[in-house]
């Protein structure tokens, strides 16, 4: 069954409650996946959850290292040392 997405006007929201309103299904969705339902209910095993948890780290060192090396201006308008 489908949640009913409810959309206020724009002008009467804050940026959090738009947030929250236009990433809702998606938010929704990645739940549903297995893999996800599984680590938010509490049933992955550690072994399997530390191992992804050690993927998901790797990720972000590429990626916090290529935003730190990036000469793009938009990057460097916003990128601090200390985000990693």
């Amino acid at each position: 069954m489908k949640t009913p997405v409810t959309v206020e006007p724009i002008e009467d929201m804050t940026l959090m409650d738009r947030l929250k309103s236009e990433t809702g299904k998606a938010h929704t969705d990645t739940e549903a996946i297995p893999f996800n339902a599984c680590i938010m209910s509490g049933t992955m095993p550690q072994a399997r959850y530390a191992g992804q948890l050690s993927c998901w780290h790797r990720l972000h060192v590429a990626l916090e290292d290529a935003l730190a090396a990036s000469t793009n201006d938009r990057v460097q308008a916003v990128w601090q040392d200390t985000m990693p």
